[in-house]
């Protein structure tokens, strides 16, 4: 994945929330490990016949999901899966906002990665992540992710959870209001590509407030 600096943004202010983010582990720099957050992340999936799985582990113990980098002007970030570069890269806009571009996906086989490490020339295979792919990918991950922000702490609903915000007229002032802050960052953020934005309707209904919805 490939990301370019917005215009007067420098590497210092990445670093600065890449070093703030719990699940960006500093191995240099300029150089963050992805890792898994144990009470959110369920990495471990039933190996199936005929599968091989790898697992790389960073100093403190934690699962590497990724590798992000900052050069020159760009960040490039590396995973083993398209779900992981989908799940990466709803993280990368939730830590960096639109301090980067939203990302080119390229993928690359097992042979190019290969011939990359040991300095051969890669065969001329690399494409872009199709579209619905990608979309389907970040479809499931929100769902995931928006199922247990429900009920979590939001800073902009006062430290209380959606659901229990929710309950009072206040509340349910302040839900809606973050429910349409979610809406325009995601139209916002895929106006430049070519993946649907996200369907924030079912939440609106789970809470109770889509007769709000304008």
């Amino acid at each position: 994945m490939h990301c370019s600096f917005a215009e007067g943004v420098t590497q210092k202010q990445l670093q600065v929330l890449l070093d703030d983010a719990p699940d960006m582990e500093a191995a240099s720099s300029k150089i963050w490990n992805w890792v898994a957050q144990p009470s959110k992340e369920q990495e471990s999936q039933p190996k199936r016949a005929g599968h091989v799985t790898y697992e790389a582990h960073v100093g403190s113990g934690a699962l590497a999901l990724g590798m992000i980098e900052l050069k020159g002007k760009k960040l490039e970030a590396n995973v083993n899966s398209a779900e992981r570069a989908a799940r990466l890269q709803v993280r990368l806009k939730e830590v960096l906002g639109y301090l980067v571009s939203d990302p080119i996906m390229v993928r690359q086989t097992v042979e190019q990665a290969m011939a990359e490490h040991v300095g051969k020339p890669a065969p001329n295979e690399q494409a872009n992540l199709p579209p619905e792919v990608e979309s389907q990918f970040i479809k499931e991950y929100y769902d995931r992710h928006y199922r247990q922000t429900l009920d979590e702490p939001i800073p902009m609903l006062g430290g209380k959870s959606p659901r229990a915000a929710v309950k009072t007229p206040k509340g349910e002032e302040q839900v809606v209001a973050w429910l349409k802050y979610l809406e325009t960052g995601e139209a916002r953020m895929r106006r430049s590509n070519a993946i649907e934005p996200y369907d924030f309707a079912w939440m609106w209904q789970e809470l109770g407030v889509s007769h709000l919805r304008k």
